[in-house]
C-alpha cells in the first residue's frame, strides 16, 4: 500500500538525485524483483522488493513509523524560535533511518493542539494519511469555551452533518465541508470526525457555527488511537504491518 516511487529511493541511497533519476535509469541497470526499471514513476516496496543498481543489491530499508502523543505548546515544524518542536521529543537514533527519507510528520497539528502525531520516513505512507482522496476519518476531542443550549446543539449537528461554509482565512480560502459527524458528550463538549484536513478546519468549522474552540485533541485517525499507556510527549516506533493493521482494521 505505501509504495515509493524509484527516484526516491535512489536518492534515499544516496545514488541519484531525484532531479537526475530519469537520466540516471535508463544509462544504468537497475532491476527490481528482476525486472529492468527505466522510468522514475516506479513505485516499488523498499522494506520487501529486491533491488540491483549494476548487479549490486541494495540492503532493505526499514522506514520508522512513529505514534507520538503531542503535547500544547509544541510546533510541527523543524525549528521554532518560540515553542519546542515535535521532533526535541525524538530520540537522535531515531531521527534518521539509514537509507530512508529524513522523519516528518503526516499531518501537522497546531500548537495549541494535542494528541495523536504520526511522524514517518515514508513519503508514501505520509500522502496516504493526508490525500483528500484517502477519506481517512480523524477524530477530534472538542471542549467549547462555553455551554450552548440543547437547540443549538442540534442546529449544530445537523449544520456538521450537511457541511459547513467555512470563511476565508490567512492563506486559506473559502470553504465548503464535506459532511462530518458530532457525538455530544455534554453541552461544550463534543467529538468531531473529519475526512478531510484543511487549514485549521476544527477551529473554523466551531466558529463558523457560532462558538469558540477552549481546547483541541486529536484522538484518532483512522481506527488508531492513542495508547492507553503513552504519555503525553512519549512516543512509539512501529512495523509497517502494524501501523497499517491499527489505521485500518
Amino acid at each position: 500500500m505505501f509504495f515509493q516511487k524509484i527516484d526516491q529511493i535512489l536518492e534515499n541511497y544516496k545514488i541519484s538525485s531525484k532531479r537526475n533519476a530519469q537520466v540516471f535509469l535508463r544509462n544504468n541497470q537497475i532491476l527490481v524483483n528482476g525486472n529492468r526499471i527505466t522510468e522514475r514513476s516506479f513505485k516499488l516496496d523498499s522494506n520487501n522488493d529486491l533491488i540491483s543498481v549494476n548487479n549490486k543489491i541494495l540492503p532493505k530499508t526499514k522506514n520508522l513509523y512513529i505514534v507520538f502523543n503531542k503535547p500544547l505548546e509544541t510546533v510541527c515544524s523543524k525549528v521554532s524560535d518560540r515553542h519546542k518542536t515535535v521532533f526535541d521529543y525524538i530520540e537522535k537514533n531515531d531521527l534518521k533511518r539509514e537509507n530512508c527519507s529524513l522523519l516528518h510528520c503526516a499531518g501537522r497539528l497546531d500548537s495549541q493542539t494535542s494528541g495523536l502525531l504520526i511522524l514517518t520516513t515514508n513519503g508514501a505512507f505520509s500522502h496516504f494519511l493526508t490525500s483528500p482522496e484517502t477519506h481517512l476519518p480523524k477524530t477530534y476531542e472538542i471542549t467549547l469555551e462555553e455551554e450552548i443550549s440543547k437547540s443549538e446543539l442540534e442546529n449544530y449537528s445537523k449544520k456538521i452533518k450537511e457541511g459547513i461554509l467555512l470563511p476565508p482565512e490567512k492563506k486559506a480560502p473559502e470553504y465548503f465541508t464535506k459532511p462530518a459527524e458530532s457525538e455530544w458528550i455534554s453541552l461544550n463538549q463534543l467529538k468531531l470526525k473529519i475526512t478531510e484536513g484543511q487549514f485549521h478546519q476544527v477551529r473554523r468549522m466551531i466558529n463558523a457555527l457560532g462558538s469558540n474552540v477552549k481546547t483541541l485533541k486529536r484522538i484518532s485517525i483512522g481506527n488508531l488511537t492513542i495508547p492507553e499507556d503513552l504519555e503525553q510527549g512519549k512516543y512509539k516506533i512501529f512495523s509497517q504491518e502494524e501501523i497499517q493493521k491499527l489505521l485500518l482494521d
